[in-house]
């Protein structure tokens, strides 16, 4: 999950981390026509509650194929998002500890 490697560029972020984990399940349990406009646009993108939560219900309830391979393409595109964060940050992090030998 993204929100666990905010870690590597923002120290102690357990609470953050876990909180923004709680919202993005409590968004995706509200039914989706509660939201519009840009909060919309929020709960797709940096809060991505409407592919957890909606548009698997939505595919269970009209299935189709173009929305089973949208849902794959978009379940495979957040992993790699997550996996580059996650490198990035791990990255920035053993570079970080490097020792300096002196002499």
């Amino acid at each position: 999950m993204v929100f666990f490697s905010l870690a590597f560029w923002l120290g102690q972020v357990d609470t953050l981390a876990r909180q923004l984990w709680e919202l993005l399940i409590t968004f995706s349990l509200y039914p989706e026509p509660l939201f519009g406009g840009p909060l919309r646009l929020v709960l797709f993108t940096l809060l991505p509650a409407g592919l957890v939560g909606y548009v698997p219900a939505r595919l269970a309830e009209q299935p189709s194929l173009t929305r089973a391979l949208l849902l794959a393409s978009v379940a495979v595109a957040y992993v790699a998002l997550a996996a580059i964060v996650f490198d990035r940050g791990l990255r920035r992090y053993t570079s970080g500890s490097r020792f300096g030998t002196f002499g």
